[in-house]
Parts: structure tokens; C-alpha cells; sequence
């Protein structure tokens, strides 16, 4: 097939949605189809090297009417691209305001990912901003001949929310890459350039600053703790209130804030420290019908994984042996204290904890959660599309 993949995100950004975007990309291209991208262009500047053409709508300096401007003009690229390339199919993601791909001509089949609901960011947000992320979503969605969703709660909230017939969705999970383990000498060097000493125990956060993330509760939890150190991982739009709460605490010091990093970075990081923390607020992602990528990346790395939060449905059930911690500030700090203190009367190991090897997230993520997995989905719903 030839497709057309238009995005709402900076595809070159340190962060999970356009991670997200990366690796169906390179999969769909790697089951033998010719496929393109149009994205925005945010200041990302990872280095990905797409197998088609990708082009990247600048940022306009006039903020009061950069979105819709910037919308206007991946519209027109969108079009320009269909009439000269002849697409079997256009694919795209529900983003905030991204209304392009309703220029999408009507007899051109349209596939939409909804990656969370903007819906529930719409109750959030309210107001005009909000009653708008709210129309051009349920406009798009209603577009779409085949909607695929993360997560089985964003069939019932859009069918309801935007008038939509369940059986034009269909449900298809992130996925996540593996890493090949990290020798204990590589975990030792990681850590010495990170100024982390073996005594030393690691808690690691990756991914976007968000609201969805309370951040606090770490920092919390790091005050009561002298041994303990927080790497975080990532950018987004709360890291400047993120740092000014690392600031102000006790603990400041051993708060590193490390940016965005390519994602072979960011699994070496979460394999070399001692668990890797999730601490999503009360129901924030059962709210949003998401389906973390920050969870999901730790589990694969075989790191003890700390979280709240999150869904009660495989993988994050169980966790791949990790911690499920109840929702609250204090909650985190009992828990942080007992995994310390657990590694401590094991003799701090530096790796091969609090289990030998992999850990037992690895090879259910490997069997059934992979991105090769997520691609094999929605190439079977394009090509019912493209015939």
C-alpha cells in the first residue's frame, strides 16, 4: 500500500506520542509498505531517518493564530501530497485542534488513531479552548471510516460522546521495545557519568511532564530517603514547575534532570537504576483511556516498576512484578522507604534486583506487545480500507 501518515505532533520529539509515531512508521515500512508523513515542526531534533518523505510545518511566531495557520498549511501540503502521489490510504491521529485531515478528500480513505480521548481533556480544559478540542475531535472521528483506539474505555466514551456506531472502532495497543541487557560493568560506567555511586539507590521517571504526573510525590518521598537519587527523563510543558519543586525541597540535590534523550538512552537509564516510578494521579489514565507508554517501556526493560494510577488490565494488572502504590502522597513515600530498604538488607546489588535477569515483564511484552504487533494490526484495517 501507499500511505499517507499526517500527524498533529512533532514526529523529532523526545516523547511518547511521537515515539508512538516513530515505531509505526518504521514497522509498517518494514512489512513492505511505501508510506509518507506530514508532521509538525516543534523544535524536535532527535535524528530518525523515516524509509518515505516526511515534511514538518514550521512554528509561526504570531501565537493567536499559529494553530489554525499551521492547520491550513498541512491541509494544503495533505492535498498537494494525495494529488500527486495517489495514496490507497491517509492515516492520522486525533491530536488538540489538529483539524488537517478533515481537508482529506471524502472519496480518500481515512484511518484515525485515538491515542486518549480528548474528550475527558475537553472537561479539563472547558471553555471555549475545550468546546473546540471537543468539536474538531468528534468532527474527525466522524470522518473517519475506521477508528483504532489504545484502549477498549474509548469505544464506549466516543460512540457516546460523538454519536459514533461502536463497530466503526477497533482496539489496538501501543507497543514497546525490548532492550538487550546491560553487563554490570556498562550499568556501573552509565551511572559513574551520571555521578550515581553504587551505594547509591536509583529511582528513574521517564517520559513527558505532565499534569497527569505528581511529581511532588517523589520528591516527597526522596526528602525521607538520604541514600536515594531521582534521574528524570524527558521534557514537556510542567518541567519548569518540575524543577522549581526540586528547588525548593531538601532533597534538590539529588534530583537530576537529565532532558530528552533518544530512546536506546532512555532504556539504558531505566536498566541501570533500581526501580523506575510511575505516579500517575487518582484514575488519571482509566480517565483519559490511555494506555502508558512510560509504564510499558519500564516493564520491557525489566526494571521493578513502581506505578499508580494505572489500568487493572493486562499487562498493568500485575505489572510484570511490580508494585502497584495506591494513589496518594503518603502511600508513595511508606513504598519508596520499603523498596530501599529491601535493596539495602540485600546488600545494595547493583543490578540482578530485587530479581535475577530479566525480571518477568520481558517476554510477555516481547509475545505480545510489541510494535511489529500494533503495525500487523492497522495494516489489516488499511488494507480493508484501501481495496
Amino acid at each position: 500500500m501507499k500511505i499517507l501518515f499526517q500527524v498533529g505532533l512533532d514526529p523529532l520529539l523526545a516523547q511518547g506520542h511521537a515515539l508512538h509515531v516513530r515505531h509505526l512508521v518504521d514497522e509498517l515500512s518494514a512489512l513492505g509498505h511505501e508510506i509518507d508523513v506530514i508532521g509538525r515542526d516543534d523544535g524536535g531534533s532527535l535524528e530518525w531517518n523515516p524509509p518515505g518523505r516526511l515534511a514538518r510545518v514550521p512554528l509561526l511566531t504570531l501565537p493567536s493564530v499559529r494553530q489554525p495557520i499551521r492547520e491550513l498549511r498541512a491541509a494544503r501540503l495533505l492535498r498537494a501530497w494525495i494529488t500527486e502521489r495517489k495514496y490507497d490510504v491517509v492515516f492520522t491521529r486525533s491530536e488538540p485542534l489538529a483539524f488537517a485531515p478533515l481537508f482529506v478528500p471524502e472519496d480518500m480513505p481515512l484511518a484515525v488513531e485515538s491515542n486518549s480521548s480528548l474528550s475527558a481533556h475537553y472537561e479539563e480544559v472547558g471553555g471555549l479552548l475545550g468546546y473546540l478540542i471537543r468539536r474538531v475531535e468528534g468532527a474527525l472521528l466522524r470522518r473517519a471510516n475506521r477508528i483504532g483506539v489504545v484502549a477498549p474505555t474509548l469505544v464506549s466514551r466516543h460512540a457516546e460522546e460523538h454519536a459514533i456506531h461502536p463497530e466503526s472502532f477497533f482496539v489496538v495497543r501501543n507497543g514497546a521495545v525490548v532492550p538487550e541487557p546491560l553487563s554490570p560493568q556498562t550499568v556501573r560506567e552509565l551511572r559513574e557519568a551520571r555521578g550515581a555511586s553504587e551505594r547509591q539507590f536509583v529511582i528513574v521517571l521517564a517520559g513527558s511532564a505532565s499534569e497527569r504526573i505528581e511529581f511532588a510525590w517523589l520528591v516527597s518521598a526522596l526528602e525521607d530517603v538520604p541514600d536515594a537519587k531521582l534521574w528524570v527523563i524527558g521534557d514537556g510543558e510542567l518541567l519548569v514547575a518540575w524543577k522549581a519543586t526540586a528547588e525548593r525541597s531538601s532533597a534538590g540535590e539529588r534530583i537530576d534532570f537529565l532532558g530528552p534523550l533518544s530512546e536506546g538512552d532512555v532504556l539504558c537509564h531505566i536498566q541501570a537504576a533500581q526501580v523506575a516510578a510511575a505516579p500517575y494521579g487518582p484514575e488519571r489514565i482509566e480517565q483519559l483511556g490511555g494506555d502508558p507508554l512510560k509504564v510499558l517501556t519500564a516493564m520491557a526493560a525489566g526494571t521493578q516498576l513502581l506505578a499508580s494510577g494505572v489500568p487493572a488490565d493486562p499487562p498493568f494488572d500485575t505489572l510484570g512484578g511490580g508494585v502497584r502504590v495506591p494513589a496518594a502522597p503518603g502511600a508513595w513515600r511508606g513504598e519508596i522507604q520499603r523498596q530501599v530498604g529491601a535493596w539495602r538488607e540485600s546488600g545494595r546489588p547493583l543490578t540482578d534486583w530485587p530479581w535475577p535477569g530479566d525480571g518477568p515483564a520481558k517476554e510477555w511484552i516481547r509475545a505480545h506487545r510489541s510494535w511489529r504487533h500494533a503495525a500487523t494490526l492497522w495494516e489489516r484495517e488499511l488494507e480493508r480500507l484501501a481495496r
